[in-house]
């Protein structure tokens, strides 16, 4: 009963000083003015990207703090010139001039990757040869990229699990090699490239 009675003690004296925050609206706020912008300015070709996970815990930080969880990244073209800008719930991002090897693959291969799909992770049966299932799961996080353009927008939604499974059980997904080879993966290969490079603080935090 004493135990009990000090973790209960504990857990409130931690709730007063913690505060649960929603940052996500504040961020697309910032992100979507950010696209009106650009877009009034007649800009042709925008691309935005960000994480979003489903099934994880609430995160909560010290109330007079503020830890980036909620990034966001804008790419655009603007004439001959490519830029990369980060928002969050924290503070406010200068634009910064990057290569334009990312966006012109956007381009080049831009009905491609709006048609394109990952395939699900699928496995043989330890019983059957013929026999064949697929996996569902209540948690993953998405890279979500949105996709501007003078003729039309698409949204593609990059499953982790999908990606990132490559065996179950010690049977080998059928689809992994494909999935890796996809053009959506070299998508998010060169975006994270890009980000890597031009923002050192992507790695702190977590989404």
């Amino acid at each position: 009963m004493r135990v009990l009675l000090i973790m209960t003690i504990t857990l409130l004296m931690s709730a007063r000083c913690m505060a649960q925050v929603d940052t996500t609206s504040a961020t697309f706020e910032k992100l979507n003015k950010k696209i009106e912008d650009l877009k009034n300015r007649k800009t042709s070709f925008i691309i935005s990207h960000y994480r979003s996970c489903i099934g994880g815990m609430v995160r909560m930080h010290p109330r007079d703090s503020c830890i980036a969880f909620d990034r966001k990244y804008l790419f655009w073209a603007d004439n001959e010139h490519f830029y990369m800008q980060r928002f969050d719930e924290c503070k406010t991002y200068d634009s910064c001039q990057v290569s334009p090897i990312f966006l012109n693959f956007i381009k080049a291969n831009y009905l491609k990757i709006k048609t394109a799909d990952l395939r699900t992770p699928t496995f043989k049966s330890k019983n059957s040869r013929h026999s064949k299932y697929s996996l569902l799961i209540d948690h993953t996080c998405y890279d979500i990229y949105h996709v501007f353009s003078g003729r039309d927008d698409y949204v593609k939604k990059l499953n982790e699990f999908f990606l990132e499974t490559e065996y179950f059980e010690k049977q080998r997904n059928i689809n992994y090699t494909a999935n890796q080879k996809s053009i959506l993966n070299q998508m998010k290969t060169m975006v994270e490239r890009e980000i890597a490079l031009h923002d050192p603080q992507s790695k702190k935090g977590a989404d």
